[in-house]
């Protein structure tokens, strides 16, 4: 695991903008960043190919869940805040988003469910809890997390991931 280099896709797109006055153009240069490159995760002895980095996360994080592991653990491991959202009953993909949208508008706010993972599979049921993993994951934070969601579990779970050779 460690070592991995990404790939890297830069795009790079060119305005132009007049200051208030409507002379004067001004260069402005909006550089894009993104990583697209797949990952293949193995546990024990399946393998799951091309995943991006969010569903990487996600199957060591179900992975962990399936082991007993609480999502507050994964959380305390990583040292990551914010990974979740979640609720004290056990709940489908639909009740989740209408109770996660309910309480943000309380708080006047929108809850934005392509930032977590709410699909009927991808929510996790822990202890009577129904909880959304963050969407929100990069470079600078998913590898570190993976590696200590892996140590939280031990070597014993035998997990790897590579970059997908096709």
């Amino acid at each position: 695991m460690e070592g991995l280099q990404p790939t890297w896709s830069i795009n790079v797109r060119l305005r132009f903008a007049t200051n208030a006055g409507g002379s004067d153009l001004t260069d402005v240069r909006t550089t894009t960043m993104a990583d697209f490159t797949r990952y293949d995760l193995t546990i024990g002895d399946q393998t799951i190919p091309k995943l991006y980095k969010r569903r990487l996360i996600l199957q060591v994080v179900h992975e962990a869940i399936k082991r007993d592991y609480s999502p507050e653990s994964i959380e305390d491991a990583t040292g990551l805040k914010y990974l979740w959202v979640s609720f004290d009953r056990e709940l489908g993909r639909i009740q989740f988003i209408e109770a996660a949208s309910k309480g943000m508008e309380t708080q006047g706010k929108k809850f934005d469910g392509a930032r977590y993972f709410t699909a009927e599979q991808e929510l996790i049921v822990f202890h009577g809890r129904t909880y959304a993993l963050t969407t929100q994951w990069g470079l600078g934070n998913v590898f570190d997390a993976v590696k200590k969601v892996v140590e939280l579990i031990g070597a014993s779970a035998d997990i790897r991931y590579a970059p997908s050779s096709a």
